[in-house]
């Protein structure tokens, strides 16, 4: 794939990866891609991870490079990368690549069912007095077929991340 300048938001660096800086290219269509070296050789960066969400592709890159990347400090609170759990989900989903992640800042949780890195829909709940709220759903336009065929699996593994999630946070699920 390539990416031409017009295509480019912004870039940004948020970490290091075998001394060397990655950086985040974000396009106007929404695409976040990690770049960077992936081995201490390597002469030219590359594509290392790329998700519709920033703080997916830099989970990507945590899980693929485990300490080896060093995310960058946040000099402020809207730089921060948001907090990221990735739960287990029935072998249903796995088998067709569908993955559910909780995305956390501040005192908004999404819950977010992606695959390949592409948010396919997202469960956007708030925290108020250590209580979490579902406020929203959405999906992806072009979802609709392949989450229908799981929703059943999908709505079990949301309300199983959530149930898991207000039990390592300590907050409790307003019903």
């Amino acid at each position: 794939m390539e990416i031409k300048p017009e295509d480019v938001q912004e870039v940004t660096t948020v970490g290091e990866l075998h001394g060397d800086s990655v950086k985040m290219v974000k396009t106007w269509g929404g695409l976040h891609v990690m770049v960077g070296k992936k081995d201490k050789s390597s002469k030219k960066p590359d594509a290392l991870a790329a998700a519709s969400h920033r703080a997916l592709a830099c989970h990507q890159l945590e899980k693929m490079f485990g300490k080896a990347f060093e995310p960058a400090m946040a000099k402020s609170e809207s730089e921060q990368i948001e907090a990221v759990v990735e739960f287990n989900v029935s072998p249903e989903l796995k088998k067709d690549h569908l993955e559910i992640y909780s995305i956390a800042k501040n005192n908004e949780v999404d819950f977010v069912v992606a695959r390949f890195g592409v948010i396919m829909a997202k469960y956007e709940c708030s925290v108020d007095s250590e209580c979490l709220t579902l406020n929203r759903y959405g999906k992806h336009p072009k979802a609709s077929d392949s989450l229908k065929n799981h929703s059943e699996a999908i709505s079990e593994s949301i309300r199983d991340a959530m149930i898991k999630y207000s039990e390592q946070t300590g907050i409790s699920l307003k019903k």
